[in-house]
């Protein structure tokens, strides 16, 4: 623009109505509420902007969507009860496929907000639940690493389905400082700005495949659970028998094994920030009479 001070129209995409959206280069990131999906439109055309690839969001209310910075994954929050952030692959723009979804404090009914790719991590203004840092190092395995709740009454303090707390983030100020706006923090206290100081390093990664100990077959559905972890990370196998989990902090933990039909089993893991760590289980079959 030669004279930002005096815009001129160039052209508009009014398919359907853009909640909040971004741009890289010649591309728009849009969250379509109204319907639910996250678009993904070519740009460079301003007369005539062309939608490169669509799909629902998990509660089909798709408030926000940020791109990964390498541009294969885009990440969404719908603005809901029991929502999620979405993980997608889009290196395919006409098979957008969703890779994994994760909520900050599951069954409390809390409300995400808008989240922000910044670098290896998602930083997302969630409500009463606050300001919530994940590691997206692997998108197909999104881990939740810290978070600061601001809404005193809500949260991870108490019931959370609600739009008080923190309303928005921004992660990218030179000093690295992580700035929040809160509506209010509490029910009978006004809005507030919070600064945060990075205290937050990269997740440790499980990995590994689940068989069963007398065939060898893959076993998918068998459930993986890292106990005496600060966040919940119970997962299961996918159809190849792979699965993938982690957790915030350093130590060696004991990882149970389980699935119905089979003997659950348990080995320890030490487990390392920044470090994938590969455990392969077979499970025993239980005997028939």
């Amino acid at each position: 623009e030669s004279n930002p001070t005096n815009p001129y129209y160039l052209g508009e995409w009014d398919d359907h109505y853009i909640h909040d959206g971004m741009t890289r280069g010649d591309t728009l990131y849009a969250g379509c509420i109204n319907i639910g999906e996250l678009y993904i439109i070519d740009v460079s055309d301003k007369n005539n902007p062309i939608v490169l690839g669509h799909r629902p969001t998990p509660s089909n209310f798709s408030h926000n969507i940020w791109v990964s910075d390498d541009g294969n994954y885009v990440f969404t929050t719908d603005e809901k009860s029991n929502a999620f952030i979405g993980s997608y692959d889009i290196t395919n723009l006409s098979n957008i496929i969703e890779i994994d979804r994760i909520q900050s404090n599951p069954g409390s009914n809390s409300v995400p907000h808008n989240t922000h790719v910044d670098g290896n991590f998602l930083i997302t203004s969630w409500y009463r639940d606050g300001t919530v840092v994940h590691d997206i190092t692997y998108p197909d395995n999104i881990i939740q690493v810290a978070y600061f709740d601001s809404y005193i009454g809500g949260g991870n303090n108490g019931p959370n389905n609600g739009f008080d707390g923190c309303w928005g983030t921004y992660p990218y100020l030179p000093s690295g400082n992580i700035i929040s706006s809160d509506i209010n923090s509490s029910s009978s206290q006004s809005g507030r700005l919070l600064v945060f100081r990075r205290d937050f390093q990269q997740a440790c990664y499980l990995n590994g495949n689940i068989t069963d100990a007398q065939s060898g077959a893959n076993l998918n559905a068998a459930n993986v659970e890292i106990l005496n972890t600060s966040v919940p990370n119970m997962t299961s196998s996918n159809l190849t028998g792979g699965y993938f989990s982690g957790t915030p902090s350093s130590g060696t933990y004991d990882v149970v094994f389980s699935k119905a039909g089979y003997l659950s089993d348990t080995v320890s893991a030490t487990l390392s920030n920044g470090v994938l760590t590969t455990v392969n289980m077979s499970l025993q079959p239980l005997v028939a009479f």
